[in-house]
């Protein structure tokens, strides 16, 4: 220890270099300059490298000991030769008395250290030789030693330590290797994987598909809905695409979003006549992604359907739509014990199967009312994207209401039209075979709803839309042999303000009614007029009074009338005068009755 108390060693803080780090660039030109490139390095080329290197190292360790050994001559020669000035004495007289104190001074810590080790063992004794200087900075009895008996060298210890070495070196440069090939293989999948799932994005968007970035999210994503669908629709039209381990794409639309599906049940009471059908799911494994965006679009598609049909049955109240729960209650005739359609959502994952005792038998109404209701939904996009690219109309006061879509109404009033031609077409074959059977010679053409068509005979999915929504006429017609046409038409009004318009044509002159049973009625009143205007003419002695409708004798003075009466939907024609009545029912089967000319020729006078 130093006697001014100075301690030996420096606690400083290590000396910084300020520059600063060199750059990427610098770093990779001296990696590749050095040598050894993992990609080169092997066996042979290590083993050529070290004995190339030995002689080298020999040679230029003899060259470094021969320029000491001739620094050191010349520094002995120099020190020889004797002061040539007073300052060069100085100087030798300087160095020497530095010299001296720097070996006392490496005396004096030596005694320290050799002291202070002594007080370990006898303190006093220590305490004697012990600096002033080294007592005020370590304590006495603070180093030790240690006397070890030096190991006996084993024969063959180094070839084992080198053996040891060399196999630890192989170990890390195997696991080295299985590290580098397990990259290649996590690299060969990776890059299989985004193979796999670029070649199924290339393939939807050569399709027709619009694929594009999520906004702050890694992923791409499709956008699979309409545009014209409402807004509250918009957003949930686009699904993200995540790809698997596998490199397949599945579909992401959100939390809680399930396959849905509208479903339209015939009943009539609580007794189910027919079910519309429902999409299959797809399998994900066997099926392509084009196939499945497909199924999701026509979900998203169903679920505006009914979300649409739902607002419009708030106002469809007054028409007998009736909505209870999740299920909309649509009429498709005007009678208490006809026939209604029953809409509903169902997911697809749940069990949709319609009870025991259904029946198939109006399992196509069904899917009509469900077909025709997707087409209107359509015919609404496209009406909301032509409104979007029209003109817009000076500014005015901006109205955002936005009313219900035309989609139950029109279908009410298609399938309310088609009820009442089957009703008078029931009518009119009937009265066809009674007349037949009272031998009376009729012809009958029966009403047919009539849908515009193309040229070539086909109905355009255009033109079937324009059809639901404009005004449709249906006619039959019962014609006697001689008199003229006894007409009954079924109309409807537009559907802005639906209306149903029946009636009768006789005599040309036209008999509006409001229900197709008034209408039936007052035809069961007025055609056998015809039919009695037509034995007037067959029978001789007969006149027909055209305000009383009754067939009265030319020569008769007391007027006995004959009547004719029909009931065309019981089946019933009857000829009665006075107490004589001839009937002909379509209940008896008798097809040999006699002819009503022949029974009107019979009558008693």
């Amino acid at each position: 220890m130093a006697p001014d108390g100075s301690a030996g060693a420096s606690f400083r803080p290590w000396t910084t270099s300020g520059r600063a780090p060199p750059a990427l660039s610098e770093i990779l030109a001296q990696s590749h300059a050095e040598r050894g490139h993992f990609r080169n390095l092997t066996e042979a080329s290590l083993q050529a490298e070290i004995e190339a290197d030995e002689p080298q190292s020999l040679q230029s360790d003899s060259d470094d000991e021969e320029e000491e050994d001739q620094d050191g001559d010349s520094q002995r020669q120099a020190a020889r030769a004797p002061p040539a000035t007073r300052q060069e004495l100085y100087a030798i007289r300087q160095e020497f008395v530095n010299e001296a104190s720097q070996a006392h001074q490496d005396v004096l810590v030596a005694l320290d250290m050799i002291s202070l080790l002594h007080s370990t063992y006898s303190s006093a004794q220590g305490a004697t030789t012990l600096s002033p200087a080294a007592k005020q900075v370590l304590p006495l009895s603070s180093l030790g030693v240690d006397v070890w008996a030096r190991t006996p060298a084993v024969p063959g210890r180094d070839i084992q330590n080198s053996s040891i070495a060399m196999n630890v070196r192989a170990k890390e440069l195997n696991e080295s290797a299985d590290s580098l090939l397990s990259a290649a293989k996590r690299l060969q999948d990776n890059v299989t994987r985004q193979q796999q799932y670029f070649s199924q994005i290339l393939d939807i968007k050569d399709k027709g598909w619009n694929v594009s970035r999520i906004p702050n999210q890694p992923h791409l994503c499709v956008h699979f809905g309409f545009s014209g669908s409402s807004q509250g629709f918009a957003g949930r039209n686009i699904a993200a695409l995540i790809p698997d381990d596998q490199g397949d794409i599945k579909l992401e639309r959100g939390l809680g979003t399930q396959p849905k599906a509208v479903r339209a049940l015939v009943k009539r009471g609580n007794r189910v006549m027919g079910t519309s059908t429902l999409p299959s799911l797809p399998e994900i494994s066997q099926t392509t992604l084009d196939t499945r965006l497909r199924h999701a679009r026509d979900s998203a598609f169903d679920e505006e359907l009914f979300h649409e049909m739902t607002r419009e049955s708030r106002s469809l109240r007054s028409r007998g739509v009736i909505m209870k729960g999740l299920t909309i209650k649509v009429p498709i005739a005007d009678t208490e014990d006809s026939p209604y359609v029953e809409l509903d959502q169902v997911v697809l994952d749940e069990d949709n199967a319609p009870p025991i005792d259904a029946t198939h038998d109006s399992d196509h109404i069904a899917q009509a009312m469900v077909l025709a209701a997707r087409l209107l939904l359509s015919r609404a996009h496209s009406d909301r994207i032509k409104a979007k690219s029209a003109i817009p109309r000076p500014m005015g006061s901006k109205d955002d209401r936005q009313e219900s879509l035309p989609i139950l109404g029109p279908i009410m009033t298609f399938a309310q039209h088609c009820w009442h031609v089957m009703q008078i077409n029931s009518y009119v074959s009937n009265v066809q075979n009674l007349l037949k059977s009272a031998h009376v010679p009729a012809t009958t053409k029966m009403a047919c709803v009539e849908i515009l068509a193309e040229s070539q005979g086909a109905v355009d999915t255009q033109v079937f839309k324009s059809a639901l929504l404009q005004p449709l006429s249906a006619e039959a017609s019962i014609t006697v042999e001689g008199i003229e046409p006894f007409r009954l038409v079924a109309e409807t009004s537009p559907q802005n303000v639906p209306y149903f318009h029946l009636k009768y044509i006789k005599n040309g002159k036209p008999n509006p009614w409001d229900t197709v049973d008034d209408l039936l009625h007052y035809t069961d009143q007025h055609f056998p007029d015809s039919i009695a205007r037509y034995l007037s003419g067959k029978v001789e002695g007969w006149r027909f009074n055209d305000r009383s409708g009754e067939l009265l004798r030319k020569d008769d003075l007391a007027r006995r009338a004959t009547f004719v009466t029909l009931a065309g939907l019981e089946g019933q024609l009857k000829l009665q005068s006075g107490s004589e009545t001839v009937n002909w029912s379509l209940s008896d089967g008798s097809e040999d009755r006699v002819g009503i000319v022949d029974a009107l020729k019979n009558m008693k006078d």
